[in-house]
């Protein structure tokens, strides 16, 4: 039997991320954008689940969120302002 515990989930408000604690915690430093946020300004949710329930629900979270994420234009429908005569 898996131990349950009341987890935090919460994400990074500068890039996004999102991280799970078993404790709350005052600041995270994100290993993503390398920026320290302060927990409770942080978008979050709480659930008592598992240690596994807990990264499944992460791994969710982040697919959730890169099918969401808007395409990024790569630069091709550009014109560069050389190719126009002032």
């Amino acid at each position: 039997m898996d131990n349950i515990k009341k987890f935090y989930f919460f994400r990074c408000y500068h890039c996004g991320e999102w991280y799970y604690s078993w404790k709350q915690i005052q600041k995270k430093k994100c290993w993503k954008c390398n920026k320290t946020f302060i927990f409770k300004n942080s978008s979050k949710f709480s659930q008592e689940c598992s240690t596994r329930q807990a990264i499944e629900i992460i791994k969710r979270l982040k697919e959730k969120e890169k099918e969401h994420k808007p395409q990024m234009n790569n630069g091709q429908n550009f014109y560069s302002i050389t190719k126009f005569e002032l």
